[in-house]
């Protein structure tokens, strides 16, 4: 982990020496969202054969990933043929977290003309870098953009990549971890829906009837790693006034305590059995990309959508794919261009044909063609459960995105507590002091 910050912290210098203008973001306090017009707007992809130049994408990916590259360089190439568009791609299998942050540091440091740039899970900082002057600006071009129509995406999720009122990063997906079960099943159980009306009564009331009935839940055992913090929605991280809000947050704490209890009663359960009879899960903790799999789901019963309420009776969601554009570039018109294609529905709904979507695209329209993959055919009940999830999805107010703070609060400092190595005090006062420190230098 040293060395993971140590290689952060040369990346965000280097970065910010290297930026065409040389200064840092404005630290003036200023918190409003720059919201995009979409009066006359259209939202659609328009070939160009006028733009030109060039185009270098760097990326740390899963073999996976692989396919959903080789359409989005098919349909750019497509779209702009005079632009000469390089994918720079490393798999995670040849070369680990430390010298592909090494390798990035490498390039961005000798001039290789890098344009976008993926963040990639714990070891990159995003406001750091943001603060360091190392992204560009990304407002005018969705502003001025007479075919791109925000209103066809989450834009609360779209807008969480400002900072400061200016859009700096664009997050292509989300996770948003809710519960799932049959009615039939979750009402034999006693589960009561209306008890779960935020993070900790949620956890509270999966744990009762858990204890109760044996109801089988799938996943809750990770529920350390979905991190209370995150899905309770207590903004403990104020990156653009460095405040953590971790000390004295008695709500945090509650959280942490109801998680562990459940984590612990299903580590020392044994899932074979059941009190209820069933002999398969009646509730998954997961996302929605693995529903239809889970459940075997054939639209003939009725799914009930538990979702994690936040202490703003909303949402709480985890950014999945985050770019940005470096602001040394020579190409940022054909950068948002890019960013542009990866968010459209027509990309999206082409690339689940060959690559598993295991998060949520931000393009509601690329939502509700999932759905109707999920299913051989429609009924009352497919459509149902397809209105309720939009309907839960629009409520998300809340978004976190990956950074080197995860790994430093849930995998390195709360881990200890689940793992039953220090008290709960112990571990959320290291955290404290931890994060206050990293987030100050």
């Amino acid at each position: 982990m040293k060395k993971v910050l140590s290689t952060i912290l040369a990346l965000v210098i280097i970065l910010s020496t290297f930026t065409a203008c040389g200064t840092e973001v404005d630290e003036v306090e200023n918190t409003t969202i720059t919201k995009y017009t979409t009066k006359g707007k259209r939202n659609e992809l328009v070939p160009d054969a006028t733009a030109t130049g060039t185009l270098v994408v760097s990326d740390y990916v899963s073999e996976y990933k692989i396919p959903k590259y080789d359409l989005m360089e098919q349909m750019y190439n497509e779209l702009y043929p005079n632009v000469k568009l390089t994918m720079d791609l490393t798999l995670m299998d040849e070369i680990d977290q430390n010298a592909y942050a090494d390798k990035l540091s490498a390039q961005v440091m000798s001039g290789q003309g890098l344009d976008v740039l993926v963040l990639n899970g714990d070891y990159q900082d995003p406001f750091k870098m943001i603060k360091s002057g190392a992204f560009a600006d990304l407002t005018p071009y969705f502003e001025n953009d007479m075919t791109f129509d925000i209103s066809k995406y989450h834009e609360s999720i779209f807008y969480e990549g400002q900072y400061k009122g200016k859009q700096y990063l664009i997050s292509t997906d989300y996770y948003a971890n809710m519960f799932y079960g049959l009615s039939d099943e979750l009402n034999a159980t006693g589960f009561d829906a209306d008890k779960c009306t935020d993070y900790y009564n949620t956890i509270s009331e999966v744990l009762r009837v858990s204890k109760e009935c044996g109801l089988k839940a799938q996943n809750v055992r990770n529920l350390n790693l979905f991190m209370p913090e995150v899905y309770g929605g207590l903004n403990i991280f104020d990156y653009e006034n460095n405040i953590i809000n971790i000390n004295n947050n008695d709500l945090l704490k509650k959280n942490y305590e109801v998680t562990k209890e459940l984590c612990d009663f299903y580590e020392n359960q044994d899932l074979t059995k059941s009190n209820n009879g069933l002999t398969h899960d009646v509730l998954i903790l997961d996302t929605i990309g693995f529903l239809g799999q889970k459940f075997g789901l054939t639209g003939d019963k009725e799914v009930i959508i538990i979702p994690i309420k936040n202490a703003t009776n909303g949402i709480s969601v985890k950014s999945g794919g985050l770019y940005a554009v470096c602001s040394t570039s020579d190409n940022i018109q054909n950068a948002y261009n890019f960013l542009k294609l990866m968010l459209h529905p027509d990309f999206v709904n082409e690339a689940a044909k060959s690559t598993p979507m295991y998060n949520i695209p931000l393009s509601y329209e690329a939502i509700e063609n999932q759905f109707d993959k999920m299913f051989e055919k429609s009924n009352e009940h497919t459509e149902k459960l397809e209105q309720d999830f939009l309907n839960i999805l629009k409520q998300a107010n809340e978004v976190t995105m990956f950074s080197t703070t995860d790994d430093m609060l849930t995998h390195k400092t709360m881990s200890k507590y689940f793992n039953n190595e220090a008290t709960l005090d112990d571990c959320l006062d290291e955290a404290q002091d931890k994060l206050e420190l990293y987030i100050s230098e």
